[in-house]
């Protein structure tokens, strides 16, 4: 009996039917082998992602981290974290180390790790290829040149290779002590430098981790100014992942959360200034601030003098002191009513709490697209400048709590058009009936030097009402497509904004040496090494001729970053063949 389809196949037929049901199976199973392969660019994205804390972010690019404990003069104790140096590791050579001496050799040549698997030539598909640097397919050279930094400004605290008697004291101490010059005992003095220091400070309902979780290396601030040599710090606000701790109160009690920016500007962000500048030993810090990280900066300016003098520069990066409101009309007209209606909606404890339960329970796009929605509704921002990649990994470490009084006293500032105090006054009392007007933030009386980022499409920041609340800024700079996300997590913000922001660091951080004196500024001058090499001239005259003899300059090699024999630093000055505006930051005179 003939059998119905498969009687009327021929033998070639059934031939073609079994090839193809062979290339059907094999494409399966590739597929499947292939699904379940580890994909270089997806494991980075889920370990950032998904790291717990701070610490992790940071070791995840094994950079050094710390972490320290500021308590305030309220009784809040804020978590701070800090990159004391940059990642970068010297060529081993043990034959040229001696104990407790400098090394006989003029120059060591140092490379950055994300370098290491271009230079030991090893390919992706290599058992040992480190794939999480993968993704910089440049050198840290172009790099760094990409965003303005010149190689020959870059410092780096010095290894034990330089001062073995250091020893791992090194990696978290920023002050570099040599008990000598080298080996002899005629030694003229003893050195001290200080690295500059940055504070990095996040911005409303965020932390610290918001700098450390960019994904490419070009646009992560904080590792490229702890390469360039800065010492960065980085605060957390009260009431924050970090800083949910007081010695009295316990966060679930209402007294906690009894904080609005005023408490921030009077406390949290002096103190946090105060105990890095006690830690590092420097006499002022650049503070780079993000959103309400500008807003706090800016209260704390403007009523305590003290401060102003402890900060040598003020970055604000979309800056906020009078934002317009909500974009959404209905929203932002029930808001501007009465403020105290968020006191309704959710409490007088945290806001919005329950973030990060649904952060946990939803699946990365959900969660990325809810955001995406929220931010869209509520600020009409499109993030269109930041990759999928970018915020798969942002997202997840973009909220943290903060406490509702804090809100309502921003639309407070929303509804008066002021940068004003938070007003305790209960809206429809007769007092506030009566004209009651909330004191402002005095911040024409700022004298810090000031500048300003902001975007184009923000459409929280006011920057015409922000400038002529505050003293005529050193540079106000319009980045024409940014929106408020931007700053921080753009594309292209290593191109758009880091250039500048580093040329700034470089004006007006000046190095200190025990020795020369506030000469040397970041990027060095042709002013300031004449005034080193008059100053050292001078100081070469009080020296022996046998002393002299005893220590001969040697010639540098050709090599991108440099560790200095410092001993070629006591001959005579026109033979200087490094710039030496890599070494460290001013501090006050105390020459020996």
């Amino acid at each position: 009996m003939e059998v119905p389809i498969i009687g009327r196949l021929t033998i070639s037929d059934y031939q073609a039917l079994i090839i193809g049901l062979m290339f059907l199976f094999f494409e399966g199973l590739l597929r499947f082998v292939t699904f379940c392969l580890p994909d270089e660019r997806t494991q980075p994205i889920k370990h950032l992602q998904h790291a717990e804390n701070f610490r992790e972010l940071v070791n995840f690019w094994d950079y050094p981290v710390e972490e320290h404990i500021v308590k305030t003069r309220d009784n809040y104790i804020l978590g701070i974290q800090r990159i004391p140096r940059g990642k970068m590791i010297p060529d081993n050579d043990d034959d040229d180390k001696e104990n407790n001496h400098l090394s006989t050799k003029p120059v060591h040549r140092v490379r950055h790790d994300s370098e290491n698997n271009s230079l030991n030539n090893k390919n992706r598909s290599e058992e040992d290829y480190d794939w999480r640097y993968a993704h910089n397919s440049e050198s840290i050279e172009f790099v760094f040149r990409r965003c303005g930094i010149s190689l020959s400004t870059i410092r780096h605290p010095f290894e034990n290779e330089i001062f073995p008697n250091i020893n791992d004291s090194l990696g978290s101490s920023s002050l570099l002590r040599s008990s000598s010059i080298n080996s002899r005992s005629t030694t003229r003095r003893n050195t001290e430098y200080i690295k500059p220091v940055v504070l990095l400070y996040h911005g409303l309902m965020t932390n610290s981790e918001i700098w450390v979780c960019n994904y490419e290396y070009e646009n992560r601030l904080a590792y490229l100014l702890a390469d360039a040599g800065y010492d960065v710090w980085f605060g957390n606000s009260r009431g924050n992942k970090y800083s949910m701790k007081h010695t009295k109160y316990d966060p679930s009690e209402k007294k906690f959360w009894e904080y609005s920016m005023d408490d921030l500007a009077i406390y949290d962000v002096p103190s946090t200034i105060e105990y890095i500048l006690e830690t590092t030993g420097a006499p002022s810090l650049t503070y780079i601030g993000f959103s309400q990280g500008t807003a706090q900066c800016f209260a704390a300016l403007s009523i305590n003098p003290k401060i102003n003098k402890k900060i040598n520069l003020f970055i604000a990066l979309a800056p906020a002191t009078s934002p317009r409101g909500l974009s959404n009309s209905m929203f932002n007209a029930l808001i501007k009513s009465s403020p105290n209606v968020f006191y309704l909606f959710f409490g007088k404890k945290e806001m919005l709490s329950m973030t990060l339960f649904w952060q946990k329970v939803l699946s990365p796009p959900i969660f990325t697209k809810i955001i995406d929605f929220a931010l869209k509704f509520l600020f009409g921002w499109t993030c269109e400048n930041i990759s999928e990649t970018q915020k798969a990994i942002g997202y997840y470490h973009l909220y943290s709590c903060t406490s509702v009084k804090c809100i309502v006293h921003w639309f407070q500032i929303i509804k008066s058009r002021t940068f004003q105090m938070y007003d305790e006054l209960p809206p429809f009392s007769l007092t506030a009936a009566l004209g009651h007007s909330c004191q402002r933030f005095p911040t024409q009386q700022i004298t810090t030097p000031i500048a300003v980022f902001y975007g184009g499409k923000d459409s929280l920041g006011d920057m015409s009402m922000l400038l002529k609340q505050i003293p005529t800024p050193v540079l106000v700079r319009e980045i024409v497509d940014y929106e408020h996300l931007d700053f921080i997590w753009a594309s292209n913000v290593g191109i758009q904004v880091y250039p500048e922001l580093f040329d700034l660091l470089r004006q007006y951080n000046v190095y200190h040496d025990h020795y020369f004196g506030d000469v040397l500024s970041v990027g060095g001058s042709d002013n300031n090494v004449n005034e080193i090499e008059e100053r050292e001239d001078q100081s070469i005259n009080d020296t022996s001729s046998d002393e002299i003899q005893q220590i001969q300059p040697q010639p540098l090699e050709d090599s991108e970053i440099y560790e200095i024999d410092r001993s070629q630093y006591l001959v005579d000055g026109s033979q200087y063949l490094v710039d030496r505006s890599q070494y460290l930051v001013h501090e006050e005179d105390d020459v020996e």
